[in-house]
């Protein structure tokens, strides 16, 4: 009976033990799964905060990547832009160049057209004094000269003077055969009523 006893107060003793083992056992693996729980929390915020700012990331650079198209865009018009106004001033400065040329070329051909015209009316002059001279005798000639001269003085008359400078002070009258005194002095006054004032009349035999 003793002996049963024994028995009994170890299986009791034992139960006791196993319990108390059973609930230090829980208790630990409660604490162990909490921690578990919390730790699987925080890596799941981690981890959503890290989406966040891989999002944020991501965005900023799309917003640069776009930034910088669009700036690489507007070199490029720019640098168009300048290549067609630099072509355009090029183009402009050529035609330019191009019509002066062409207006040096027009000047320097109505020089050259002038200087024909001239020659050839020196050579008419020329050639009409041999035939005067052949043909009147005497004193004809200078006489014929006096009538143009006579001539010219009415076309001065009537002449335009506007246009000739103030600081002209001296013409010089040319002519084949030496003019008289009177037609000089004519000459002289015609000029002083149309220019309002005295000019200076030097005779040239040509």
């Amino acid at each position: 009976m003793f002996v049963v006893q024994i028995i009994v107060a170890q299986l009791m003793v034992f139960g006791v033990i196993a319990l108390l083992l059973r609930k230090v056992i829980f208790s630990d693996t409660n604490s162990a799964l909490n921690r578990l729980n919390d730790s699987r929390t925080l890596t799941e915020k981690k981890n959503k905060e890290l989406d966040n700012k891989m999002k944020e990331h991501e965005t900023e650079y799309a917003k640069k990547i776009e930034a910088t198209n669009k700036k690489a865009d507007e070199l490029l018009e720019q640098a168009r832009k300048k290549m067609e106004e630099e072509s355009k001033e090029a183009l402009e400065k050529a035609r330019a160049q191009a019509e002066g040329i062409i207006q040096k070329a027009n000047v320097a051909k109505d020089k050259i057209r002038e200087d024909i015209i001239k020659k050839m009316d020196v050579k008419i002059v020329s050639a009409a004094d041999k035939i005067f001279r052949a043909m009147l005798p005497g004193a004809m000639p200078e006489k014929f000269n006096e009538y143009l001269a006579d001539e010219f003085l009415k076309e001065l008359k009537e002449l335009d003077t506007q246009h000739i400078d103030e600081s002209v002070k001296v013409i010089e009258v040319h002519s084949r055969y030496k003019l008289s005194s009177a037609i000089i002095d004519k000459i002289r006054q015609t000029l002083k009523e149309k220019l309002k004032r005295d000019i200076e009349v030097q005779e040239k035999t040509d």
